[in-house]
């Protein structure tokens, strides 16, 4: 009995290996990027938990053309970013502006991003980027 009592108390060896995060170079390129990567996934994932209200939005747009629109994902692994890029026309504007909508692998089952079309309203929130007059990239949006 008291071989099976040590047997469930005592913490079992782990293999050689397991457990291991990636490393790499302290101060460098790679680890750098991996920070700030971290940072960024960290941060939309908790922005879009936090439930966003319409007033808070930037800029309301209504799509008048999906120019390019996200590839159904692959059937086995894979996962990459989901991009769509639309001419949209914000609310209460003539001008029409170009967005980039984009969409982390880890988000891509949350967000919709193929469900985009002409027609749609999409709220767009900071932190936007514009490229150039005109032509804004987009991570923090969603479809109303």
């Amino acid at each position: 009995m008291e071989n099976a009592v040590r047997r469930g108390l005592e913490v079992t060896p782990r293999k050689a290996g397991a457990g291991k995060e990636i490393r790499y170079t302290r101060g460098g390129l790679a680890e750098r990027a991996s920070q700030v990567i971290g940072w960024k996934t960290t941060s939309l994932s908790l922005w879009r938990k936090s439930n966003p209200s319409l007033e808070s939005a930037r800029m309301l747009v209504e799509i008048e053309q999906v120019l390019s629109s996200p590839k159904p994902p692959p059937q086995r692994g894979g996962l990459a970013t989901s991009i769509c890029l639309a001419r949209c026309r914000p609310n209460g504007e003539e001008r029409s502006i170009l967005v980039l909508l984009s969409v982390p692998p880890h988000d891509a089952k949350n967000v919709p991003i193929a469900t985009i079309k002409g027609g749609s309203r999409v709220a767009l929130w900071e932190p936007m980027q514009e490229v150039e007059m005109g032509t804004y990239l987009c991570s923090r949006f969603e479809i109303v």
